[in-house]
């Protein structure tokens, strides 16, 4: 309740309390409230964009007003970073419910239901001697931190990143609405990172908290230095085109070679690097490989694999594509357009609602080579027109994918949902 201005939040232990403002348009409001202790439940601990926002927010996030411990299923690149900006995280296996595409089936399943009990206990043993007022799960593929918070009856946030629907890379043992219902009986509060990831939640006890990605424009303000034509040995008069992010099937890969294909084809400037950054399974990564080989233009393109020079790569190119069949926002064409960047992107989901089409970049179909070669093809001989919507798509990340809106508007979220969950 309020009380002349103030927000009183009460429990029976750990009672410290500070004030803390928040500016608003017409007032400052004031709370004296508790410091919380909240639990996050990576599902990977990769670089991918789930675990990158992940970790956006906790490296930003109000250390007077919340302790933040971060469980991680196993010790990688994520880890690595966050013991580096010296956050508390644990490694204790989780397992994804909605798996992988090429680990789904039997065998999956018994693993998963054989330490089904034990992750559990697992993380309710952590919200015990943490004394966790919030668990927040950062995607929809592991439902091991739901099952434990309503078990232990703690409030509970699943930020939804990814659209199942559509998305070759993951695969439900459940059919796509039954699935949806279980989600919605094991928590009620949600964020979503597009209308298109929101489109299966729903109910009168639901809510549902839209907050696009944020991304920290000045990091892709690099100047162009050309190191990445020196790297690829090419003239500098030379064009990039690039794909960032990890190579999967429903990335589109494919079609960005065969569009690439089609560009080279139609045009007589042959001077076009076609790039993909980021890595994939030895499997898909060997595939990807066998394709450019076979392609008469195989000499033009260039698999960077992983990389941890983003903003200067964006510096480099020309024109970023994403090819992908399904998407639940995109953190990488926001990144172009931090970057001034025109965008050539799929009708996939997220992106529609990144992209202004024809003002910022150009939204194709899915699976539709052509269409995106027509764009590019576009784009480079359009120069000015690519510089323009370059620079709008730049006004427009700022705007409306700033890093600080992005880590206040989950703050906000994460006392509401205690709040409401302590009535």
């Amino acid at each position: 309740m309020f009380f002349g201005g103030w927000y009183f939040f009460k429990r029976l232990s750990n009672l410290t309390y500070y004030v803390i403002t928040y500016p608003g348009a017409h007032d400052n409001f004031i709370y004296s409230m508790k410091k919380l202790n909240v639990l996050f439940i990576s599902h990977d601990s990769g670089s991918g964009g789930a675990e990158r926002c992940l970790f956006d927010l906790v490296s930003r996030i109000n250390r007077q007003q919340f302790n933040i411990y971060i469980n991680t299923p196993d010790d990688n690149l994520l880890n690595h970073k966050l013991k580096k900006n010296a956050i508390n995280y644990t490694v204790s296996f989780t397992d994804r419910w909605i798996p992988y595409s090429k680990d789904w089936g039997i065998n999956h399943l018994f693993k998963f239901m054989k330490s089904l009990r034990a992750r559990i206990w697992s993380i309710e043993i952590k919200i015990n001697n943490l004394n966790i007022d919030l668990v927040y799960s950062n995607t929809i593929t592991c439902i091991d931190g739901a099952i434990a918070a309503k078990r232990m009856g703690v409030p509970h946030i699943w930020h939804i990143h990814e659209n199942i629907t559509g998305n070759r890379s993951l695969k439900s043992y459940l059919p796509i609405f039954l699935t949806y219902r279980i989600v919605q009986f094991v928590c009620r509060h949600f964020i979503v990172v597009s209308k298109a990831v929101a489109h299966h939640i729903n109910g009168p006890d639901i809510r549902i908290h839209p907050i696009f990605n944020g991304v920290d424009i000045e990091k892709f303000n690099s100047n162009k230095t050309n190191f990445l034509k020196k790297e690829l040995e090419v003239p500098e008069s030379t064009k990039i085109i690039g794909q960032v992010g990890t190579l999967m099937p429903a990335k589109g890969i494919m079609t960005f070679i065969e569009a690439a294909e089609a560009v080279l084809t139609s045009t007589t400037n042959k001077q076009i690097a076609f790039i993909l950054v980021g890595s994939g399974t030895d499997k898909y990564t060997a595939a990807i490989k066998h394709k450019i080989s076979n392609s008469m233009f195989h000499n033009h393109f260039f698999l960077l694999g992983q990389r941890e020079d983003i903003p200067e790569i964006m510096a480099e190119i020309d024109i970023l594509v994403l090819a992908s069949e399904s998407e639940g926002l995109s953190r990488v064409v926001i990144e172009a357009m931090g970057s001034g960047k025109p965008v050539v992107a799929t009708k996939c989901g997220g992106p529609e609602e990144i992209i202004v089409d024809s003002e910022t970049g150009f939204l194709v179909p899915v699976k539709n080579a052509q269409a995106i070669a027509e764009k590019v093809t576009f784009l480079l001989a359009h120069p000015e027109q690519a510089e323009k919507m370059g620079q709008q798509g730049r006004l427009r990340a700022q705007s409306t994918f700033n890093m600080d809106q992005y880590v206040q508007n989950i703050e906000k979220v994460m006392i509401s949902t205690i709040n409401n969950e302590k009535k």
